[in-house]
């Protein structure tokens, strides 16, 4: 039988009439919804591997082993969505949430939503019913929220089927019904740009003595690693024991030396490497910066310091690109104020432990500034 000769196309516009048989299509290839904002962590080492921040409309793994600084970088980014007007929710599986600590991270505890009771279903269903209500709220009033929800921990959430039965008759398994929920989400995520950060736990290999062969166990399938547009592995920096951060006196441990690497980041170049040092009590004295002590959290100031001096430090054709911390955006103006006071690329002796407070008096918003290398 011989095949029916197709419709001409019109001849007066672009592809002639193919496009008009994409009756379902909704958005044109450069419409905003396909911009992907960032949401600055304010740690400069990290920030420049992400080429920006964390980003809105999309998914956000953090996977590492205990005492990896997932969780608090997960709160940090709760409270650098509040400074910046939006609404941040956390979902704590864990029973860990610590008002005082997001205090000290810089959040407001009475502004945020907090869901310390759910399932894995329970929480695609209300991820899903969120999307819907940003994009509702925008398409009204013409507002777009910035939303952040942080999903602290994959590991340690249930299944609607395991509360119900118990530990009998499991018949599906949490890696499927954590498919299914990244298929129903799909795209809303992009649509109504709400950004999830997800925290993950490594696993051990049976037998495995080397920490590095951990990282490839995480439990919740493989449909996380698909579905999450931005994936950070944290790992110590040296052995378990060797990067803990001791104080000089007592010789406690007060902090722990964090590395970590992009595994995956598609509003950027992958394989990018960072550093910091994360500490678990304030006021002493810093254990590489004279004159300056240690806070809860990640110290700003070492992890600029610690960009500064990396050799890899890359800059683009007008050098810094500044602005002070809060931004909307990924992309930023220069901060006259931050590059006087560093001079040029190549001036790191500016950057000398020695007088890295004295660059930090010369310009003290440095400490809220972030950086994007071009």
């Amino acid at each position: 039988m011989a095949r029916k000769k197709a419709t001409e196309p019109d001849s007066g516009a672009p592809f002639g009439g193919v496009l008009s048989v994409l009756k379902s299509a909704t958005y044109a290839g450069d419409d905003k919804i396909w911009e992907l904002p960032a949401l600055p962590t304010g740690i400069m080492t990290l920030d420049r591997a992400l080429c920006g921040g964390f980003r809105y409309g999309a998914a956000v793994e953090l996977l590492g082993p205990e005492h990896s600084s997932k969780s608090l970088l997960g709160y940090i980014t709760l409270a650098n969505n509040q400074r910046a007007g939006g609404l941040s929710c956390l979902y704590d599986s864990e029973g860990a949430w610590n008002p005082e600590l997001f205090s000290a991270l810089g959040g407001d505890p009475s502004q945020i939503k907090i869901v310390p009771s759910f399932t894995v279903e329970s929480l695609f269903n209300d991820l899903e019913a969120l999307c819907d209500a940003v994009i509702a709220h925008r398409e009204q009033s013409g507002e777009q929220l910035k939303v952040v929800v942080l999903w602290d921990s994959l590991a340690n959430t249930g299944t609607k089927h395991l509360l119900d039965e118990g530990m009998d008759k499991r018949d599906l398994t949490k890696a499927a019904m954590i498919s299914n929920g990244c298929a129903l989400l799909g795209g809303r995520l992009r649509e109504s740009r709400i950004c999830l950060v997800i925290t993950n736990q490594v696993r051990e290999e049976i037998g495995a003595a080397d920490w590095e062969k951990q990282v490839a166990h995480s439990p919740g399938g493989r449909a996380i690693k698909h579905f999450c547009s931005q994936r950070v592995e944290l790992k110590y920096d040296g052995s378990e024991k060797g990067s803990r951060i001791l104080n000089e006196e007592t010789k406690l441990p007060i902090g722990r030396k964090i590395r970590g690497v992009i595994v995956k980041n598609r509003a950027g170049p992958a394989s990018a490497t960072f550093k910091y040092s994360i500490y678990s009590e304030s006021g002493l004295p810093h254990p590489e910066f004279s004159g300056v002590q240690t806070k809860i959290g990640v110290d700003t100031a070492e992890a600029a310091f610690t960009f500064y001096t990396d050799e890899q430090a890359t800059f683009g054709p007008n050098h810094y690109r500044f602005a002070e911390g809060g931004g909307a955006g990924g992309w930023y103006e220069f901060h006259p104020e931050v590059i006087a006071a560093l001079g040029s690329p190549k001036d790191f002796g500016k950057f000398r432990k020695s007088i890295w407070p004295d660059t930090i008096t010369t310009a003290p918003n440095l400490l809220d500034c972030t950086f994007l290398a071009d």
